[in-house]
């Protein structure tokens, strides 16, 4: 298991790297079954959640982990990859850039 789940932490981090600019943050890269994505596009939490939903895509605001409202992260969602192929990976990340108004290059 640990090594299906490593595979699919690297596909995650790839697609993400290869899809969004270096001005996106990732928080967390080795942490889990999961990633917090601070895509720095202007866009708020809420925003970024419903544009991800726009494309059949699912990601998890962060605000709500946060015990009071100033201490949030600003505009981060929360990716995660557990119950996912790497191919639903690839492609949900490149649906999030295009959503999120990132890259919509093809990856190699």
């Amino acid at each position: 298991m640990r090594t299906l789940y490593h595979r699919k932490h690297d596909a995650l981090l790839e697609a993400l790297t290869t899809h969004f600019p270096s001005s996106a943050k990732v928080i967390g890269a080795g942490s889990g079954l999961h990633v917090l994505l601070q895509p720095g596009n202007g866009m708020d939490e809420a925003e970024l959640v419903r544009a991800a939903e726009n494309t059949g895509v699912k990601v998890y605001p962060t605000s709500v982990y946060a015990l009071s409202p100033e201490w949030a992260l600003p505009a981060t969602v929360l990716l995660g990859f557990g119950g996912l192929a790497e191919e639903e990976i690839r492609t949900g990340v490149k649906l999030l850039a295009k959503a999120f108004g990132g890259s919509d290059r093809e990856m190699s």
